[in-house]
């Protein structure tokens, strides 16, 4: 019982004796294609080294969140073929206009170019061995440490890929282009420069995930991405506070609410900003972010706490981006 309140008491100085919930939610992108253009047709223009797997990786990644229908690879390259462009030049509106008719999409989605630069660095470091052997004293067989200093040979490949990107309506407007340059390395040790470089012995696994890395962060920034924050809640206090903290750590989130409802109903001051705070947070991990934004206020006024504070300020920020991601998905 001691050690519990022990722990307990050193939770509370940490944390506050809080709860912690993961909650999931869909990001807005960087930049806002707009809602008209919601089928895509991707191109991979530049034929290189990998793009065709960074091209897989942006389709894969775009499906995630729906904001975008993406027309099959085959078919938008095989309309592609059918109306040629100038390689390096923008899409014409003939060749758009054409890929959209072919393919029934609204827009494009083009990777224009992607360049790795691979490149090695070589350098030394020492090394402390300590290796052990027997000897002899008095007749008696004893076990010496020996310390022993070695140069170890050190390679380090560095791999940069740039990539240029680009979505384009059906009339060849650019709706966006951006450049992704991504940094991977790998380092490798060995007794000679020529063991140290061949110790990295899959370079092909640094090369797909700078492809994948590039793709993932143009799927970023034009379209909407699942992300998650942390949030605490208080645990202890009123019956009512524990029964709802019981409910959520269950995942019945309906259950928590109804109680933690009730400990507002039931309480004042500070015990009553708890149940309050406790609401706020039911309600933001089922998505009612207006009615949790309201609460957050209301416990924060008697709490007056730098938790209950920032908890508004997180609660705004969501708002913001919620409006964002709505303005995206055409709500």
């Amino acid at each position: 019982m001691i050690r519990s309140r022990l722990l307990c008491l050193t939770a509370l100085l940490l944390a506050g004796c809080k709860g912690h919930v993961t909650i999931n939610y869909l990001k807005p992108a960087r930049v806002t294609i707009v809602p008209s253009v919601r089928i895509l047709a991707p191109i991979d223009r530049a034929g290189q080294h990998l793009s065709g797997e960074a091209m897989s990786e942006l389709i894969t990644q775009l499906g995630y969140s729906g904001r975008f229908q993406i027309i099959e690879p085959v078919a938008a390259a095989a309309s592609f073929a059918k109306h040629p462009a100038i390689v390096g030049m923008p899409l014409t509106q003939e060749v758009a206009r054409g890929v959209c008719a072919d393919t029934g999409a609204d827009g494009i989605v083009a990777l224009e170019s992607i360049q790795p630069e691979p490149s090695w660095s070589d350098a030394t470091k020492y090394v402390d061995h300590i290796r052990t052997e027997e000897y002899t004293e008095g007749g008696e067989t004893k076990v010496r440490e020996i310390r022993e200093e070695y140069e170890l040979a050190v390679a380090t490949l560095s791999l940069r890929y740039s990539s240029f990107w680009s979505t384009y309506d059906c009339n060849a407007k650019v709706l966006d282009a951006y450049e992704v340059v991504v940094q991977h390395e790998a380092v490798g040790e060995g007794e000679t420069p020529a063991l140290a470089r061949a110790a990295i012995a899959d370079q092909n696994a640094l090369h797909f995930a700078a492809a994948h890395d590039i793709a993932q962060r143009y799927a970023r920034r034009i379209s909407p991405t699942g992300t998650s924050v942390d949030r605490v809640f208080y645990r202890g206090g009123s019956p009512g506070l524990r029964s709802g903290t019981k409910a959520a750590a269950a995942g019945d989130w309906d259950k928590a609410r109804e109680r933690w409802q009730a400990a507002v109903d039931d309480s004042e001051g500070k015990a009553k900003g708890k149940a309050l705070f406790d609401l706020a947070v039911a309600h933001e991990e089922q998505g009612l972010l207006d009615e949790a934004l309201e609460l957050a206020q209301r416990a924060d006024h008697l709490l007056d706490s730098s938790t209950s504070a920032r908890y508004v300020k997180q609660l705004n920020k969501r708002l913001e981006l919620e409006k964002k991601l709505g303005r995206q998905l055409g709500e």
